[in-house]
């Protein structure tokens, strides 16, 4: 048989016919449903993209005052971090980021492998998505330094001696709508970049600038903040009496911890996380020490007596579950001191948020002491007596986690 006489039979041949409509007929459903599948799965894809590009952009404005290069380092444990905990299966996205002292705008692009729509040529979907963080001006200039909580009392920030409080960069910020919510006397006074204060100044006090007409009271930053749970103790009843050098490690110090030393005397504490149930306690002429370091103040009595006329330099940690708290007590302790006290001499340090809700702060007796904001004072009611000089500036540890830069600031999602 010729070429041609077969090719003519073929042809005429009706032989399987419906089977191969059937299936050129269903190619394009079959490529249809992939379609619906892999859009699908690309809409999900996208849809955490833009979840993780908000929680990035905020990051970024979050930590608006450090260095770029931390904060895109920020931005990129935000992006990794988040895409690891919901997906699974697909690489994580790239990434840009534009910053600025009031915005921060973060773009996420990924591709997304299909299934079904490689039959038509598809291997892959492109998705994107950006998030745009701004903050208002006003706020961004001037962080918050210090921050009673008291919402009614008389003196809820009081300096009574010759000394001063100078924060020229940053905000003072005082709940209590008492008429006297705040008075400086016998020469004390107050320089600060902003005074925000719901109440009133007592008549004859010398504090600068005069306070913003529209201040309004603001709720405690740290009442859900990250601490300790309960555990096993390291040390009870720990009383330490010897002079030279002492060094402490983290760990549970259980019904408190009591150091009495003298001129020679030197405590250093290693980095890590203190937990003091109950009275933390000094009294001597010597030195308290260290870098790195987080007290979290619970039980009964717990709370700062600092009695002495010893001299402190203390930082907070720069990272991990409590960077930038030096000294935490639980809002929820079991009646602890009504008041806590740091009494010294000299020239001390304070490098970190001391948060003490609840409680009144005492601090007296100092030549002067230099503080980093950023949160610095988080106390209920706040009193100077003395010449305690207090100087404020920008804190070299970071803001305690889940916190901007200001009580007053508010930072927005603009896209």
């Amino acid at each position: 048989m010729s070429v041609f006489g077969f090719l003519k039979r073929f042809a005429a041949g009706r032989t399987g016919n419906t089977a191969m409509l059937f299936a050129l007929a269903l190619t394009p459903v079959v490529i249809g449903v992939g379609a619906a599948v892999d859009y699908g799965r690309a809409a999900t894809v996208r849809n955490h993209m833009q979840q993780i590009a908000d929680a990035a952009a905020l990051e970024g404005m979050i930590s608006y005052q450090r260095p770029d290069s931390e904060r895109l380092e920020r931005i990129g444990g935000v992006v990794s971090g988040h895409w690891t905990e919901i997906e699974t299966r697909q690489p994580a996205p790239a990434w840009t980021a534009e910053l600025s002292q009031d915005a921060t705008r973060v773009s996420l692009r990924s591709a997304v492998p299909t299934t079904l729509m490689g039959i038509a040529g598809i291997s892959e979907i492109d998705v994107a998505a950006t998030a745009l963080a701004r903050a208002f001006p006003e706020s961004l200039q001037m962080p918050l330094c210090i921050l009673t909580l008291n919402l009614r009392d008389k003196d809820s920030l009081r300096n009574s001696g010759s000394g001063s409080i100078t924060a020229p960069d940053c905000r003072v910020h005082v709940n209590s709508n008492n008429r006297e919510a705040v008075n400086f006397s016998g020469g004390a006074f107050l320089r600060s970049g902003d005074n925000c204060i719901v109440g009133g100044v007592k008549r004859g006090s010398d504090i600068s600038p005069a306070p913003s007409p529209d201040c309004a009271p603001v709720d405690d930053p740290f009442l859900n903040s990250w601490r300790p749970g309960p555990g096993v103790c390291d040390h009870d009843r720990l009383s330490i009496s010897q002079n030279g050098t002492v060094h402490l490690q983290p760990g549970r110090y259980c019904h408190g911890l009591t150091i009495n030393q003298n001129n020679s005397g030197r405590v250093v504490f290693a980095p890590g996380i203190y937990v003091i149930e109950g009275k933390f306690s000094y009294t001597g002429s010597g030195r308290m020490e260290g870098e790195g370091v987080s007290f979290y103040l619970d039980g009964r009595d717990a709370g700062l007596d600092w009695t002495g006329s010893g001299n402190y330099r203390f930082s907070a940690p720069l990272s991990g579950q409590s960077a930038g708290m030096l000294v935490s007590l639980n809002p929820a302790a079991n009646r602890p001191l009504a008041q806590s006290t740091i009494t010294g001499s000299g020239e001390s340090a304070f490098l970190g948020t001391i948060y003490l809700p609840n409680q009144q702060l005492l601090i007296r007796g100092f030549e002067s002491i230099d503080m980093a904001y950023g949160y610095a004072l988080v106390v209920d009611t706040l009193r100077f007596s003395g010449r305690s000089s207090l100087a404020m500036a920008p804190s070299p540890v970071p803001v305690p986690r889940g916190l901007g830069p200001s009580a007053r600031q508010r930072i927005v999602l603009a896209e």
